[in-house]
């Protein structure tokens, strides 16, 4: 997915990055039934010229429940990511749950 910036500062070229462009890839994938609740879990890398870290890395997990949409979402920098936040983020999204 691309997508152009929308706001008012924009976004000068980084790491090959054409001006003003963001790139979104989706990582990953999981779908868990846990006491009757599906559950998705999203990982994400948004990418953006801005220099900030190389991107951000966001883990979702997703419910539904009578009705209401329920969302837990983390988000490190990419720089981060690779120095060991993966493990902490993927600990509170996995220990998301609706009651």
């Amino acid at each position: 997915m691309r997508g152009k910036v929308d706001n008012i500062h924009g976004c000068v070229n980084a790491g090959g990055f054409t001006n003003n462009q963001v790139a979104t890839a989706i990582l990953e994938t999981n779908v868990k039934e846990v006491d009757g609740k599906i559950y998705y879990y999203i990982i994400v890398l948004i990418r953006t010229t801005d220099g900030d870290e190389g991107g951000k890395h966001q883990l979702i997990n997703v419910t539904i429940d009578g009705g209401k949409l329920y969302v837990m979402k983390t988000q490190a920098g990419d720089e981060r990511w690779f120095k060991g936040a993966r493990k902490f983020m993927e600990g509170s999204v996995n220990s998301f749950q609706v009651a």
